[in-house]
């Protein structure tokens, strides 16, 4: 049966309505959604209620003939033509607006000029990206008749905070002064050489003042300007030997020849303090700056510097504690003291590196590398860094006793010593919080890909309701939730991998090292796995290898 038979159009070409004419057979809903598709009315919003109206009263005029003149009186809407629609949502903050598009029946799409008028009614004027309009009038053009699309149309910006008031060194205030080697020598060192010490002139520049910043003024998608925030205001803070520049309040100047430090707003320059010995008749130290002694530092004394402390002598028994790098010229000696098994008479800490000749029966620990050329007997040392007991030729270097622990590396020439089983060594470094860290990735991983399975799960239930509107924008919000989550997995996933990474390369670089001795009764660990060596055995290396440790030639 051809369809124009069946279909007449309102005068406005609005509405298609169902025509006035009996059938000779009886026809179904679908045969007549079939017959509307192939007309040209394909495009119109099919009236679901139209049309079973019109097949109850078109298969009504097969048995009641006397209802053919009821059919030619009804005005049954089959489809209806609709323009394409246009809702343009500014958020409650005005930081954004949004366009909700409807694709047209049939009816008029949207151009350019509409969406600009659109646009200017609902007062944005500011945030726009004019170059997508474009694009969304074709998109809107090429989609099915219905199509929702949303569209961030326009973005405010968020106003950005000014910088606060920075202080810039221009000078270095960190300084390492170690004996140096003798020229010609590879194991002997000039203790009255202790190298290069930062200085200052008189009238140095030794830090810039950079002020503050008023920030960047944000706006609204409405045209509201949104004033930002400055940036903190601070002044120099000089300290004893530096003053502003007279000429430049922001140039912060050297006083006096000496060392420069660090501090808050500032610096200040101290000298160096030289000492030859300290003992009962000099006093405790406590100096800001970097201690130099010539001597030695006697038995209960206290030397604690704010910079570097260099001890041409021997340490005994005595405390140091320092801000930057402490060295021994000669040997760090203490002893057990009485009923205090794990306590020693000398203790010596320090933010930087310690070097010493030899060191016994001390209590050693810095946020470096602990250094001993000679010999390590009996004492407990903590370093974040490494531990090294070696001299420069790698010929001697004797660690026997003690506990101790690096963040990296424990390397000795003979490590332990015949019939002794006092030598613990530990690694641990960032192992056990990566190890913590990566337990709280895999819970979010895991919470992550149950939230997933849920929506899939409701996405799946989806096929089973009717089609429309409602339909639609449960599938949109489904599919937004989806991707939001993925993205996440895929964030916890990549994470995951990355401490997986900071593990291996942990593990591949933690290693206790014997150049060429190692002796049975060592009790190791490293990243919580432990071992005792059982025998005797040459040139070694100790690692974690597949969760368990190892013992290779080296």
């Amino acid at each position: 049966m051809p369809a124009v038979d069946l279909f007449a159009v309102s005068s406005d070409h609005q509405f298609v309505l169902l025509k006035a004419r009996p059938i000779a057979v009886a026809v179904d809903e679908l045969q007549l959604r079939q017959l509307l598709a192939g007309s040209a009315y394909r495009l119109y919003k099919v009236n679901d209620a139209g049309i079973r109206e019109a097949v109850e009263a078109l298969n009504e005029t097969l048995t009641h003939p006397e209802s053919k003149a009821a059919l030619g009186n009804s005005k049954i809407v089959l489809a209806q033509r609709l323009d394409a629609e246009l809702t343009i949502k500014v958020a409650d903050d005005r930081m954004s607006a949004e366009a909700t598009l409807v694709a047209p029946f049939g009816g008029r799409s949207l151009s350019r000029a509409d969406l600009e008028g659109a646009i200017r009614e609902e007062g944005i004027c500011r945030g726009v990206d004019e170059t997508v309009l474009d694009s969304l009038v074709a998109t809107l053009a090429k989609a099915s008749p219905g199509k929702r699309i949303n569209w961030l149309l326009a973005q405010g910006q968020a106003p950005i905070k000014g910088q606060d008031t920075r202080f810039i060194p221009k000078v270095i205030t960190s300084r390492a002064m170690m004996p140096q080697r003798l020229e010609g020598s590879a194991d002997r060192v000039d203790l009255r050489n202790l190298g290069a010490i930062t200085t200052v002139d008189v009238g140095q520049l030794l830090m810039v003042r950079q002020p503050f910043t008023q920030g960047t003024p944000g706006f609204l998608v409405t045209g509201e300007a949104l004033p930002a925030e400055p940036g903190k205001d601070a002044q120099f803070s000089p300290g004893k030997g530096t003053q502003i520049d007279p000429e430049n309040p922001n140039q912060l100047l050297a006083t006096q020849e000496g060392m420069p430090i660090a501090q808050d707003r500032g610096m200040q320059v101290d000298e160096v303090l030289l000492i030859k010995t300290v003992d009962a008749r000099y006093g405790h130290v406590n100096f800001s700056g970097s201690v130099v002694i010539s001597g030695n530092v006697c038995e209960g004394m206290q030397v604690k510097a704010g910079g570097d402390i260099n001890v041409a002598g021997f340490v005994e028994s005595a405390s140091l504690e320092a801000g930057g790098d402490i060295v021994v010229g000669r040997g760090i000696i203490g002893h057990q003291q009485q009923g205090q098994q794990a306590s020693h008479s000398c203790v010596v800490r320090a933010r930087g590196n310690i070097g010493a000749k030899f060191v016994q029966y001390a209590q050693l620990a810095s946020d470096k590398d602990v250094l001993v050329e000679s010999q390590m007997l009996h004492s407990q040392v903590t370093a974040l860094g490494s531990v090294r007991v070696q001299d420069p030729g790698g010929r001697k270097g004797t660690l026997v006793g003690g506990r101790i622990q690096a963040g990296e590396q424990i390397e000795a020439v003979i490590l332990g010593a015949q019939a002794d089983n006092s030598t613990e060594l530990v690694i641990e470094g960032i192992f056990g919080a990566l190890k913590k860290q990566q337990k709280g990735i895999q819970m979010q991983l895991a919470n992550t890909q149950d939230v997933i399975k849920q929506v899939e799960e409701a996405h799946s239930k989806l096929v089973l309701m009717p089609a429309g509107p409602k339909k639609e924008e449960l599938a949109l919000k489904l599919a937004a939730t989806l991707e939001h989550h993925q993205g996440q997995l895929a964030e916890h996933e990549a994470r995951l991998a990355g401490n997986k990474s900071q593990q291996e390369a942990f593990l591949a670089e933690a290693r206790i090292l014997a150049r060429q001795k190692l002796f049975s009764g060592l009790r190791l660990e490293i990243a919580g796995k432990k071992l005792v060596t059982l025998r005797d055995g040459g040139p070694s290396q100790i690692q974690c290898v597949d969760g368990k440790l190892e013992i290779t030639p080296l």
